[in-house]
C-alpha cells in the first residue's frame, strides 16, 4: 500500500492555507488522489503527487495567476500516466499553453514548445517545487518515528 497523507499534511507540505486548500478542492481543480472527501467529516487522502500538484498550485497563486489556468499541468502533475517521482523531477520543467501539457528535459531544451508563437503560455520549473514536497514528505515521516 502506498503512503498517504491527510489534509494537515497537505497544508504543511504545500504551503497552502487550508481555507485555500478547501477551495481548490471544493471547486473540483484537484480532488484527494487516495479517497475521501466524499462528504461531511470524510477525510481526505493524499499521495505525494497530490502534494506536488497543491505545491505547484501554490507557486501559481503567488506568481499572480489564476489555478484555473493551469488546471490541466496540475491534473497532469496528479494524474498523468508515465509522470516522472519527484526525486526523478530535478531538471524537469512543465509547459502548457492552456490545452497542451509537455514535460520538457531543462537540460536538452532551450525553449518550451510553442514559446515562438504568439499565445499565452506557461513554463513551470518542477524541480523546485518536487524538491520542497520531497524534505517535507521526509520531515513528516521523521515526526512519525
Amino acid at each position: 500500500m502506498d503512503i498517504t497523507y491527510t489534509a494537515g499534511d497537505a497544508v504543511r507540505v504545500s504551503g497552502l492555507r487550508y481555507k485555500k486548500l478547501d477551495e481548490i478542492l471544493r471547486s473540483g481543480l484537484l480532488k484527494p488522489s487516495a479517497g475521501g472527501g466524499q462528504g461531511r467529516g470524510s477525510p481526505r487522502r493524499f499521495t505525494a503527487r497530490d502534494l506536488l500538484a497543491l505545491r505547484l498550485a501554490r507557486q501559481i497563486l503567488k506568481a499572480g495567476i489564476r489555478v484555473q489556468t493551469m488546471a490541466g499541468a496540475l491534473r497532469y502533475v496528479q494524474r498523468g500516466h508515465g509522470f516522472p517521482e519527484l526525486h526523478e523531477l530535478v531538471n524537469v520543467a512543465i509547459w502548457t499553453d492552456g490545452q497542451e501539457v509537455v514535460l520538457c528535459d531543462k537540460t536538452r531544451k532551450k525553449s518550451a514548445p510553442g514559446s515562438s508563437e504568439r499565445c499565452v503560455s506557461h513554463y513551470v520549473d518542477l524541480g523546485p517545487a518536487a524538491e520542497h514536497v520531497r524534505r517535507g514528505i521526509e520531515r513528516l515521516a521523521s515526526k512519525q518515528r
